[in-house]
């Protein structure tokens, strides 16, 4: 009997081992090619729940639930409960266009799968295509087949998703601060002209240091549309700077700038568009005024383009500027100008709490009557970071300008030579939100101006707090 049983137990050792572990054993194995029944997909999906039900945010349940289902998509790929449960993994780890292919998957075979075409309309909303998604989320409406909690959700959506077809935002910012220069003019109090003549300046040429009062209010206006949005802005802002030395009404610096816009915007069709435009124009006009008297007016024409980059480390976009702006100076027709601006820029979402953004570009200012200088070239770079803790905001930025003017200013100034200035300003910013749509600011800005002509030499320090609301 003895010789008999080893053999025996040892071909039954070797039969249980090649046969494979029943799909009721919890999901740990890989299945291949191998096709599974509704039955089995079932029994994965609720041993996936209950394996995941012990995590201790929403988050981690449902990272555990798709690593734990990925395995078996392909298995299941002809059962639409099983793979409207993997949409739904897909969709909450941020599986846009995974999920986007799988929730399609499941509505080809059952049109009328209720999860699914819940989870769906939330896909097409996240990748841009918000009138597609509002539609679905309407068909829903009209269902009488879902739960008192799950129809109050899709109400709820379908009345946050219809105010983003038209919506007026105005928003509201006060601040009150110090400048060390309220007039940016340079540290001198005498100025040599070539090699002989020197010249006193006044104290009014003189930097003068003063409280800072700003006021900006707009108001904007955006519709959304089949292929994109349309923006409607008018914004107002005005700052007065006052003189520490004298209280008289001559010795203020009043500042006031009028902005009126309008941008169209256009959103990329095909399944792979972006919640952000990929194409914008727009047109500004712009009046500024200082002292009462009108200074400046300038009518922009913008064309714009945005670009996701394919990244692994960041979610990162690439932005193209064209603009093409025409100034005008009443009181002064000499500085009348044509301004052609090329910019790029890339911003990086890096972690959901820290993003960076650089920009360069490069105007071209054509003088279009006899000005000082002639034509002039800019550069400009700006560098900038923000980080998000909770209701807390910290960004620093740096920004560098040069500025080469093409012909001289005078003889009696650096011999002639034409102007070339560089600046640099750098600005930290604390914002704190106090509620949904208030928020306190408080910012730290330096600002210093290099030139081979001393005249265009400065810098300054600034510092404020704002109190910014929306509403």
């Amino acid at each position: 009997m003895a010789s008999l049983t080893m053999p025996f137990s040892f071909i039954l050792f070797l039969v249980l081992w090649l046969v494979p572990l029943s799909v009721s054993a919890a999901p740990v194995r890989n299945p291949g090619p191998q096709l599974l029944n509704h039955d089995q997909c079932q029994s994965i999906v609720q041993q996936v729940f209950t394996l995941s039900a012990s995590e201790s945010s929403p988050g981690a349940r449902w990272e555990k639930r798709f690593q734990l289902l990925k395995p078996y998509k392909s298995a299941c790929y002809q059962h639409g409960d099983f793979l409207s449960v993997m949409g739904a993994a897909e969709l909450n780890n941020h599986r846009l266009y995974d999920a986007q292919d799988t929730l399609e998957r499941v509505l080809m075979l059952n049109p009328n799968h209720g999860d699914a075409m819940i989870n769906y309309a939330q896909v097409l909303n996240l990748l841009g295509h918000t009138f597609a998604a509002y539609d679905l989320n309407q068909q829903l409406l009209k269902r009488k087949d879902l739960p008192p909690e799950v129809a109050d959700f899709v109400s709820r959506r379908d009345q946050l998703w219809a105010s983003r077809f038209s919506r007026t935002d105005i928003r509201l910012t006060t601040a009150l601060g110090y400048d060390s220069n309220l007039n940016t003019a340079a540290d001198l109090s005498s100025l040599t002209l070539g090699n002989s003549a020197t010249l006193v300046l006044d104290e009014e040429s003189q930097p003068v240091s003063g409280t800072v009062f700003n006021l900006n209010a707009s108001v904007k206006r955006a519709t959304a549309l089949d292929d994109g949005m349309r923006l409607w802005q008018g914004s107002l802002y005005t700052r007065t700077g006052a003189e520490e030395r004298l209280q008289e009404s001559r010795y203020r610096h009043d500042q006031q700038q009028l902005d009126l816009h309008y941008k169209r915007l256009y959103y990329t069709r095909g399944r792979h568009s972006q919640k952000q435009p990929t194409l914008a124009w727009g047109l500004t006009g712009r009046q500024f005024w200082y002292n009462g008297s009108s200074l400046y007016q300038s009518l922009d024409l913008l064309l714009e383009q945005r670009q996701p980059l394919n990244a692994t480390w960041a979610d990162c976009r690439i932005e193209s500027e064209f603009r093409l702006s025409r100034q005008h100076y009443p009181g002064d027709r000499s500085q009348d100008a044509l301004d052609h601006k090329l910019q790029g820029g890339l911003e990086c979402q890096i972690t959901p709490q820290f993003m960076l953004y650089s920009q360069v570009s490069i105007a071209f200012n054509r003088a279009l009557n006899d000005r000082t200088g002639g034509n002039r070239q800019i550069k400009d770079l700006v560098l900038a970071g923000q980080y998000r803790q909770q209701k807390r905001l910290w960004s620093l930025s740096g920004r560098f300008a040069h500025t080469a003017d093409q012909s001289g200013y005078s003889a009696q100034l650096d011999n002639g030579n034409p102007r070339s200035q560089r600046s640099l300003q750098v600005t930290g910013q604390l914002r704190q939100i106090l509620s949904g749509d208030l928020a306190l600011e408080f910012s730290l800005t330096r600002l210093v101006q290099k030139s081979n002509i001393v005249l265009f030499e400065y810098d300054a320090e600034r510092v404020s707090l704002a109190l910014d609301w929306r509403f």
